[in-house]
């Protein structure tokens, strides 16, 4: 069994047991409880970082090998050498459950395996539950009360507005504002988008040729003049907009008598987060409100060009399986994820385009756009090389893999001769008293001491990589199963099947130039 061992003091000066009080109090524990025999990980680095925050280095160290279900136990002195705050400590727990990993305190005599141990932690686990519960309802609460009055709840403003403070009843709020500079940005898009016929990919064309950006450099893509355009807040807010919203099975708030034609829409619950991304709602789950400022387009218009956008080229109907079998886990040589993008310079193909050059100026990043076929083929055939066996799929896995440490048969022979010199010391203590050798000798198994911790520190970290390698082995004997079933089936699967394998069996797909190279 791997049993972490974690203590901490919140400043070097106060009167709690000393961290080596801590380990030596949780050895005793174990070696009493659970006999010898077991790999001891010791997380002792945090001294002098208070217990309010879960921002320690040496702990956050403990729960990453955790994830990694490297530890089986933790040991602490005492529940507050963890964290002081309940609900941290709690959220805590809850994550070494899901990792099967047990938890010890040994002063609170509090041990998950025993039925009073977990009656405590189940407790603890009520009230921060009760915590949590009653802080969502009321920020819940706060924000249909802020949207309702028609302020601005919170987050960046939309392109168009800038955020102004003002003071009702004595209170301050948040409300948007027509901002000059970046409204005719708006304007303009909508003028190009509805009066001129322009598709979203030629409104992006003519921004770039313009040289038009958002406040901080960033470049404004197709896919981003689709959200603009789609936004409801810079629509006026009057009958023909309740109708409108009303007929697509929108939750309206306001009544409409408030859909007077003064002041713009505001609308809450469009996306959803699934995911690592943000995805559209059914506009059934809209909330409908009346905000507080002013509109910048009527609402007949914006109605307008959402019927447009059923025709548009962005249409991702008309898209399906047009994109890389590589999305999602592509990223350039500088570090910035690549997307697919169709390339409309040659028909049939799209390409892989880093997200940093094409949103930041062009002189971060000089990558180029490269085909997709070039990239999926290139990954395709490294999977069939490396696969031919497992032990070459064995070889490329651990081409990263931590090496051993130290030379273990070397380290415990070194131990068995300092417990000798140790007890032959220990035996001549009592010859000793009341000279000065006796003074040398206790100094000289004070060393021998520090270097057995810090020889059964290495043997701990080998048996960590130890461990690593057997998890390794079980990984891959699952990824030379997936890889061929892929190889396998890869002709009959659509580009959406291919995707979800490909992301299931490969981390990462780094591209420089045409140079590609995986991470299992």
């Amino acid at each position: 069994m791997v049993i972490a061992i974690y203590c901490r003091k919140s400043i070097y000066r106060d009167t709690s047991d000393s961290i080596r009080n801590q380990i030596d109090m949780c050895k005793d524990f174990i070696k009493r409880c659970y006999g010898d025999g077991h790999t001891i990980l010791i997380y002792d680095k945090d001294e002098g970082i208070s217990g309010a925050t879960t921002d320690r280095p040496c702990f956050q160290k403990m729960m990453s090998d955790i994830e990694n279900d490297i530890i089986d136990m933790v040991v602490c002195y005492m529940i507050d050498r963890i964290s002081r705050n309940i609900k941290d400590f709690c959220n805590i727990y809850f994550m070494l459950q899901e990792h099967n990993c047990r938890f010890v305190s040994v002063k609170e005599n509090i041990d998950d395996t025993t039925a009073m141990g977990r009656a405590m932690l189940y407790i603890c686990q009520v009230f921060a539950n009760l915590e949590r519960d009653n802080i969502r309802e009321r920020i819940i609460d706060n924000m249909n009360h802020i949207e309702q009055s028609g302020y601005w709840a919170s987050g960046l403003p939309p392109l168009g507005y800038n955020i102004a403070k003002i003071t009702e009843h004595g209170k301050k709020h948040t409300i948007l504002e027509i901002d000059k500079e970046t409204s005719a940005i708006y304007l303009h898009l909508a003028d190009l988008f509805l009066n001129q016929g322009k598709t979203l990919f030629a409104c992006e064309k003519e921004l770039r040729s313009e040289g038009i950006r958002t406040k901080k450099g960033a470049v404004i893509d197709s896919s981003r003049i689709w959200k603009i355009l789609s936004n409801p807040t810079y629509m006026c807010a009057d009958e023909t907009a309740y109708n409108y919203f009303k007929a697509a099975g929108c939750n309206i708030i306001h009544d409409i008598s408030l859909f007077d034609g003064s002041h713009a829409i505001m609308v809450r619950g469009r996306f959803k987060k699934e995911e690592s991304k943000m995805v559209l709602r059914d506009k059934a789950e809209w909330k409908i409100y009346v905000g507080m400022h002013k509109p910048l387009i009527s609402s007949s218009e914006w109605i307008r060009m959402q019927e447009l956008f059923i025709g548009n080229v962005y249409s991702k109907k008309k898209k399906t399986g047009q994109f890389g079998i590589c999305t999602g886990i592509i990223k350039c040589k500088c570090g910035y994820s690549m997307r697919s993008k169709h390339d409309k310079r040659h028909s049939g193909y799209t390409a892989y385009l880093c997200t940093r050059r094409e949103n930041k100026s062009r002189g971060t990043c000089d990558s180029k756009m490269v085909k997709c076929d070039i990239v999926d083929n290139a990954v395709i055939d490294m999977l069939k090389e490396i696969s031919t066996d497992r032990d070459t799929l064995a070889r490329f896995i651990r081409q990263s893999q931590p090496k051993p440490l130290y030379n273990t048969k070397s380290l415990k022979r070194r131990l068995l001769a300092i417990d000798k010199q140790i007890q032959k010391f220990t035996l001549a203590l009592p010859d000793a008293e009341g000279t000065a050798a006796k003074k040398y000798i206790i100094q000289e198994i004070d060393k021998l001491d520090s270097e057995k911790t810090d020889i059964n520190t290495k043997l701990a970290e080998s048996s960590v990589i130890d461990l690593q390698a057997v998890k390794q082995d079980k990984h891959i004997d699952e990824l030379y199963e997936s890889i061929h079933s892929l190889l396998k089936e890869f002709d009959t699967l659509d580009t959406f099947s291919k995707n979800n394998m490909i992301k299931s069996i490969i981390k990462e797909v780094v591209v420089d130039g045409e140079n590609v190279t995986l991470k299992l």
